[in-house]
């Protein structure tokens, strides 16, 4: 009898320590952050696909949103460059730059993420910085700064890192 107790007490403080280390660490089941790249740029790729501007504007930060305030104008420019659908898209250089921050279980992870973006007839370069997860700062959460150039110019222009959308498109990186 006093074998069982233990046993069960035993039991006890394991399953009593791996839902705390879960509860930290969520063990293991968080995307990777590429896969989590990758699926903030998807929703942007969709959004801009099917010209759905309220979609595009729902991905934006309330922080984004305070520091621009004219993000619907930004969106109403960025869709007359994609005559096309996007088809294809894919990580350049690498992956995303991460920034992973832990405050006593309360995790904050920003990303920096440069893509290849095409269509039958352009090629372009997305640079997007975003909050997948923000649990200390939630104005944070979600896409903060998106950077749409055309790729042939991406020896020539660097990331902005300015709240909202910016465009280097035809005429403007002269």
């Amino acid at each position: 009898m006093k074998n069982k107790m233990i046993i069960c007490a035993a039991m006890a403080a394991l399953v009593l320590a791996l839902s705390i280390g879960c509860g930290a660490t969520g063990c293991g089941t968080r995307l990777t952050d590429e896969e989590l790249a990758m699926q903030g740029l998807e929703r942007v790729i969709t959004a801009i696909n099917n010209k759905d501007k309220a979609a595009l504007k729902a991905l934006f930060s309330e922080q984004a949103n305070t520091e621009e305030p004219n993000i619907d104008g930004q969106i109403d420019e960025l869709f007359p460059f994609f005559e096309t659908e996007i088809v294809r898209w894919e990580f350049a250089a690498g992956g995303p730059n991460t920034v992973e921050n832990i405050n006593g279980g309360t995790e904050t992870l920003r990303l920096i993420t440069r893509f290849y973006v095409y269509t039958d007839t352009q090629e372009y370069q997305f640079f997007l910085l975003e909050w997948p997860i923000e649990k200390i700062e939630p104005k944070n959460k979600g896409l903060y700064a998106l950077q749409v150039q055309l790729k042939a110019d991406e020896d020539t222009i660097s990331f902005k890192r300015k709240a909202g959308i910016t465009l280097f498109l035809a005429d403007e990186t002269a």
